[in-house]
Formats: C-alpha cells, structure tokens, sequence
C-alpha cells in the first residue's frame, strides 16, 4: 500500500511538473525580447533538447535523487516483510555427511 502511494505521488509530481514546464513554454510574456514564430521555450522534463542556439539539460539533483532512493528503500523493506529474498536465497541442506565422525571433522577444519 506504501509503495503504491509513493509511485502515485511521484506520476502525479511529474505530471504536475510537466504542466508547469508546459505552461512556462507557451504562454510567453507578449514584451518578451526574442520571439520565434512557431517555436516555444519548453524545457524538457528529463534529458536534452534543443532551443534555438542553445541546449537545455534536465536531470535530477539530490531532491530527486533521494526521492527515488526512498521510493527503492520502501521497495526493498516491503519485499523483505513478504519474504521475497528467503525464497528466493533458500539454501538447500547439504546432506554428503550426516555420521558424527565426518560432522566433528568437517567442523574442526
């Protein structure tokens, strides 16, 4: 339930983020000094494009990266609370020896 809640919030911060790029790039101000007939200055969401003359980045700093670091922590503490790794990490018993000679040998090496 956690882990649906926080992949929720994080499509919905992106979508909201999204709209807001999209809003900043289309609706210009009417003085803007340079304007470009059919062009509009919406930065991308994540990655590289490119405006005009010049290239916009967009990567995730440490706010970012943090956010999906939890989103992974939460990930891995609900997949251990399952017993997902036991399962799958399920060591089968190694029965070569069971007379008390080779046991006390093998446990003395």
């Amino acid at each position: 339930m956690l882990f649906t809640i926080f992949l929720l919030f994080s499509l919905l911060a992106m979508v909201d983020f999204y709209r807001w790029n999209y809003n900043y790039g289309h609706h210009l101000d009417s003085k803007a000094a340079i304007k470009v007939p059919g062009m509009s200055y919406q930065p991308p969401l994540i990655g590289y494009k490119k405006l005009l003359n010049f290239g916009a980045y967009s990567m995730p700093d440490i706010g970012g990266i943090l956010f999906i670091a939890s989103v992974l922590l939460v990930l891995v503490v609900i997949l251990i609370e399952k017993n997902v790794f036991t399962k799958l990490f399920k060591r089968k018993p190694h029965n070569s020896c069971n007379r008390p000679s080779c046991i006390s040998f093998f446990h003395f090496m």
